[in-house]
Formats: structure tokens, C-alpha cells, sequence
């Protein structure tokens, strides 16, 4: 059975790729960005507009690998 993945903040993200919390907003802006919506990062209360971000480390890494980012 595969683990369930950690989610964790923009904060948290940002400090464990060795990045500013900007550049993690940049990687999922939706012209521009390489996350997906719902797959790569959720909100963190999903019925407030103003909530927060979770992103998944497992799969943010692996798109970072995949596109050579990192």
C-alpha cells in the first residue's frame, strides 16, 4: 500500500526545495505555472475563496524532475 502524501504549506514547500514562497506561487499560476489544481496542490479548506494552499511535496518533486527545474 503506498503511504498517504504529505501536504504542506506554501511556507513549507518554499523551505524544502530551497525556494522563496514566491516562486511556489509561480509554479502554479495558470498560464505560466507547471502545478495542476486538485492534483498537485488543493486548498486547504476547500469552501473558502481565501484559503490557503497545501501542495504535495511527492508530486511537486516529481514534476520538478520531470521538467528539469530543480
Amino acid at each position: 500500500m503506498k503511504p498517504i502524501s504529505q501536504c504542506v504549506t506554501a511556507r513549507e514547500c518554499a523551505d524544502y526545495f530551497c525556494v522563496s514562497e514566491r516562486t511556489v506561487r509561480r509554479w502554479r499560476n495558470p498560464e505560466t505555472g507547471f502545478l495542476k489544481f486538485g492534483l498537485d496542490y488543493r486548498k486547504k479548506f476547500p469552501g473558502n475563496p481565501n484559503s490557503p494552499m497545501l501542495y504535495d511535496l511527492d508530486r511537486v518533486e516529481a514534476k520538478l524532475d520531470k521538467y528539469s527545474i530543480r
